[in-house]
């Protein structure tokens, strides 16, 4: 066994280093979690969009019915055209906008995952480097004295 201060040391990089890991982890789980919920929320705004546009075509219908040929029918057919145009608009706007706000959470995911693994590899370098610097190296340093240096 080593002496108290280097295991100290060792242990206090092995945590440190593995808390970084699970913070990246829990990073990447979140930012998946917030994905999962803005596609939850554009499938019911597109169901909704669907909805109303459905409902609309079958007010345009009975308009057209009303009025037949004549020249407030060919109003209603070009409402009807301005609202099925309205409708594509939206429900493109909702879905575009809802895959670019879910791909950014999880790239914003990936990236803090990223960097909490580096912060973890750092932490184990630094570490590591001052076990050998001070730690392990036979000689006395701060975090050793008052304990007898093994040769």
């Amino acid at each position: 066994m080593g002496d108290p201060v280097t295991m100290l040391a060792i242990a206090s990089t092995a945590v440190g280093t593995v808390a970084q890991i699970k913070a990246g982890n829990v990073a990447e789980a979140r930012a998946k979690e917030a994905a999962a919920q803005r596609e939850l929320e554009m499938q019911r705004q597109q169901a909704q969009l669907k909805r109303e546009s459905a409902e609309r075509k079958a007010r345009n219908r009975a308009l057209q019915a009303a009025y037949g040929g004549s020249s407030t029918g060919r109003s209603a057919l070009a409402l009807s055209a301005e609202n099925l145009r309205r409708d594509a608009d939206n429900q493109l706007a909702v879905s575009v906008t809802g895959r670019s706000q879910s791909r950014a959470f999880l790239l914003q995911g990936k990236e803090a995952k990223i960097s909490a693994y580096a912060g973890a590899a750092d932490t184990a370098f630094s570490g590591g480097r001052s076990l050998l610097k001070g730690g392990m190296s036979g000689r006395s340093s701060s975090f050793n004295r008052g304990y007898p240096v093994r040769t």
